[in-house]
């Protein structure tokens, strides 16, 4: 439900033509302790709208950086299923979504 709220979200921006397709890439540790500051990072990605959720838990979380940065934080042990949505124009100007996933596994 999270990930069609979050597409149905992102088909109302606007969109620039990039002349390259939308592309996902998230940075980020795989595994950290209990604790720890995770920075997961978009930068590489392309596109001009980016959306994160985080689709195992109800954790809160924090987009930074216009959402290429996610930042978050657990005390609790467990995996965690981060997925970034981008979005942005095809080389017609058209609506073009990537998703991408990062599992990150807090340990105690």
């Amino acid at each position: 439900m999270r990930h069609i709220f979050a597409i149905l979200i992102l088909s109302a921006l606007p969109v620039v033509a990039r002349g390259q397709g939308v592309a996902a890439i998230i940075d980020g540790p795989p595994n950290v302790e209990a604790g720890d500051l995770v920075r997961l990072d978009s930068s590489r990605s392309n596109g001009t709208a980016f959306r994160w959720l985080l689709v195992n838990s109800k954790k809160t979380f924090y987009a930074a950086d216009g959402g290429r940065v996610c930042l978050f934080a657990s005390g609790q042990a467990g995996e965690y299923i981060f997925v970034l949505i981008v979005a942005g124009g095809d080389s017609s100007g058209r609506l073009d979504i990537a998703m991408a996933e990062h599992r990150v596994v807090v340990g105690v």
